[in-house]
């Protein structure tokens, strides 16, 4: 892990592209979201779910970033990302069914919170997000070359990031309609120019 960050820094420190910057800090966060549970894990299960929560919303910008359609980078554009996905991948089919018919959860934001928290109780967050990843024709159309998805080395960075989770109990309600006004807050104004990315994919 500390090779992998060394060599998105050392490329950064090389690029005035605010993007790079940006995706690197989304990976030292989730770094840090993750030790926090790590840390937790070791205290309580209450601990365990309060930083739990903070991880998953976190893990929802780092999906988020870079995605192509209005309102950009928006959580709720992400679900349209996951439904695709799951029909090219069967072993998705059931947790994005489960979160599609659910009765308190119904805006696209909320599913996608949702889903990204079942899928860490199930301990399937792993192999669901590196399915996501191996499929280049659904990240080429849904993400602008800017995004972390794009970038081989960050993605292979938040993968590695996210392996201890597997090891961590952690139970999340995923059925809470408070999940679907989650992101009401406006996002402090970021302005990300479009240059070519460090590493992506081709």
């Amino acid at each position: 892990m500390d090779e992998v960050f060394s060599l998105l820094e050392s490329a950064i420190f090389g690029s005035k592209s605010n993007a790079a910057e940006h995706r690197f800090q989304l990976l030292v966060t989730l770094k840090e979201c993750v030790t926090r549970c790590q840390t937790a894990a070791s205290i309580s299960q209450t601990a365990v779910t309060d930083h739990a929560h903070t991880l998953i919303l976190h893990l929802c910008n780092c999906l988020s970033f870079g995605l192509r359609m209005t309102p950009p980078g928006s959580p709720a554009v992400f679900w349209s990302v996951v439904v695709s996905l799951s029909r090219s991948c069967p072993p998705m089919l059931e947790s994005v069914h489960t979160i599609s018919h659910l009765n308190n959860v119904k805006t696209p934001a909320g599913k996608v919170v949702s889903w990204l928290r079942l899928i860490a109780s199930r301990k399937q967050l792993l192999p669901s997000l590196n399915s996501l990843a191996q499929h280049e024709q659904l990240i080429y159309r849904h993400y602008d070359d800017w995004a972390l998805m794009r970038d081989r080395e960050g993605v292979q960075a938040m993968l590695q990031i996210i392996l201890p989770i597997h090891e961590i109990s952690i139970s999340l309600n995923f059925d809470d309609s408070m999940l679907d006004s989650i992101f009401d807050r406006p996002p402090p104004p970021q302005s990300v120019p479009p240059p070519p990315p460090l590493h992506h994919l081709h």
